[in-house]
């Protein structure tokens, strides 16, 4: 019975999904007072923001700081491969548990490089 519990859990999900999760917290500050942040062109704050994020998307995520009459500022979310994903070759070879399940399904096979950013507008005085 026990051998079955686990197997179902490996099976269920990958290992960076099951050691890391799905998701990740990032928080972005504007040394720039009154500068609105954007994640993916959705607002989510005006000096320092704190938002999660579906590790399927942290590929294609840009936070954006922005603010009346000055340059908006950009910046591509960086991601590095999460090394716990290999531990699934020794589940089943990194066939289900790598790539169907953390990099396909949930995204788990990322992670952010970075989780605390500063982006600001360029102000010209």
């Amino acid at each position: 019975m026990k051998k079955m519990f686990f197997l179902c859990v490996f099976f269920v999900s990958g290992c960076a999904s099951l050691f890391h999760g799905t998701s990740e917290t990032i928080t972005v500050k504007s040394e720039e007072k009154g500068a609105r942040i954007y994640l993916n062109d959705n607002y989510i704050g005006t000096d320092l923001a704190t938002v999660n994020i579906s590790k399927k998307k942290i590929k294609t995520a840009t936070i954006k700081a922005e603010k009346n009459n000055c340059v908006t500022s950009t910046r591509n979310l960086e991601a590095e491969i999460d090394p716990s994903t290999f531990w699934g070759c020794f589940i089943d070879a990194c066939i289900f548990t790598v790539g169907g399940i953390d990099y396909l399904s949930t995204g788990a096979f990322y992670r952010l490089s970075d989780k605390n950013y500063i982006l600001s507008p360029n102000c010209q005085r």
